[in-house]
């Protein structure tokens, strides 16, 4: 069993936020990827792309907007969930591709 959703910082402590990302999302394709920056400009968002984030979001920003993302996110995530287990069928034949 794995989060649905991890949600953490650019600038860590112990790591850059960055290659945390780099780092999960070579182990871990499913598990949705939120990252904080506080990059005044469009910087900051595009390298959290870039190293695998699903959605970013730059400080400051309203409680509520962080709220309203993660939701999406989530929409998308358990949408693409369910729409990749689904059995194949064929007469009264059904074929479960992840068994």
């Amino acid at each position: 069993h794995h989060p649905a959703l991890l949600l953490f910082d650019q600038a860590l402590p112990l790591i850059d936020g960055l290659e945390l990302c780099r780092t999960i999302r070579q182990e871990d394709v499913d598990t949705a990827i939120f990252m904080l920056n506080d990059h005044p400009d469009e910087l900051g968002n595009l390298l959290a792309f870039a190293a695998g984030a699903d959605e970013c979001l730059s400080l400051p920003f309203h409680p509520r907007e962080l709220l309203a993302r993660i939701k999406a996110v989530l929409r998308r995530t358990e949408r693409q969930a369910a729409s990749s287990h689904r059995l194949l069928r064929c007469g009264s034949l059904e074929l479960d591709p992840e068994q």
